[in-house]
């Protein structure tokens, strides 16, 4: 009954105006450039709120073969921000996003090279720049959108419909978000949430360097692409309002 009571005192806070809407907020938005003069040179955007809030950091794009992520982080600059601040970089991979794919076969797996150095390969220096560019912002969370094949527990890279976490301050979100998304699923495959720290990833690194908490979402590539996008969206609209609610201006 509590958790209830919970989840309809931030629907109702959603729609009275919470964190962010759909338009009419005063604010401004700019955008940053990663690796500038690289290959793998990549374009993010702040929305900026001007007033007092928390900060939340969200990435797509890490792997080029996953636009359900790289469709909703992108689609967040529609939105206008009541208070605080959201830092988005779509396309974190940029090279790989063009092409479709995981990876490319010249630059290696981005998810496995964080934190990156400032001087090495070139993935490395992706993940340099990009781990460095959310230290530098300091958010309350992160927020790592990806895809993966349906979950089988007889194979750890199958992550569909799982949301992983490994730092303690993000149980309560993390709980609360699986219950919002399954709410409504119908007989669609429910979400799961997973305590996992994968060497190199940017959740491991961001979450154990930095001690910020990382949240990464797994939608189901095998589900339609409209379906995986509307999640997508469901899980950030949630998790800002979430964090609206628990990191109030003063």
């Amino acid at each position: 009954m509590v958790k209830r009571l919970f989840l309809i005192m931030i629907v109702i806070f959603c729609i009275l105006g919470g964190c962010y809407s759909c338009a009419g907020s005063e604010g401004r938005e700019e955008t940053f450039i990663l690796c500038e003069g690289l290959d793998v040179e990549t374009t993010g955007f702040i929305i900026d709120s001007g007033q007092p809030g928390p900060v939340v950091y969200i990435v797509g794009g890490i792997h080029g073969n996953e636009p359900a992520g790289i469709a909703a982080a992108s689609a967040f600059s529609e939105y206008a921000l009541k208070k605080g601040r959201v830092i988005v970089l779509p396309r974190a991979n940029i090279e790989a996003v063009k092409a479709g794919e995981r990876s490319v076969y010249w630059l290696g797996d981005l998810n496995r090279a964080f934190p990156g150095k400032e001087r090495g390969l070139e993935v490395q220096e992706l993940a340099y720049e990009i781990f460095t560019h959310i230290a530098d912002q300091k958010p309350d969370i992160v927020l790592d959108l990806h895809e993966s094949r349906q979950r089988d527990p007889m194979k750890n890279y199958a992550l569909g419909n799982s949301i992983i976490f490994s730092h303690p301050e993000a149980l309560e979100p993390v709980m609360d978000s699986v219950d919002f998304l399954n709410r409504h699923r119908g007989n669609l495959t429910p979400f799961v949430y997973q305590i996992d720290s994968i060497p190199g990833t940017l959740n491991q690194s961001v979450t154990e360097i930095l001690d910020i908490p990382v949240i990464t979402l797994e939608t189901d590539v095998e589900a339609a692409f409209e379906s995986r996008v509307k999640d997508q969206k469901s899980f950030l609209d949630f998790m800002i309002s979430e964090w609206c609610s628990f990191f109030p201006s003063d």
